[in-house]
């Protein structure tokens, strides 16, 4: 019910699996999220719950209905 989980999740794992590869291999620090990701992440997320509590058409979209 969420449209942005399934646009992220992919990326999710992927940054998972590098973090869990390195950790396997005991010679390499865990990596670090780059600062323009980290912000451009935390602007998506917060523009897309903005957005999906406006009761206009493009914005209703967004919204989980059931």
């Amino acid at each position: 019910m969420n449209p942005l989980l399934v646009v992220l999740a992919p990326f999710a794992l992927l940054w998972a699996t590098r973090c869990f590869w390195r950790a396997l291999r005991h010679d390499l620090p865990p990596p670090e999220l780059p600062r323009p990701a980290a912000a451009i992440t935390l602007v998506v997320v917060l523009a897309f719950w903005l957005l999906r509590n406006l009761p206009w058409w493009p914005c209703t979209l967004l919204a989980p209905h059931g």
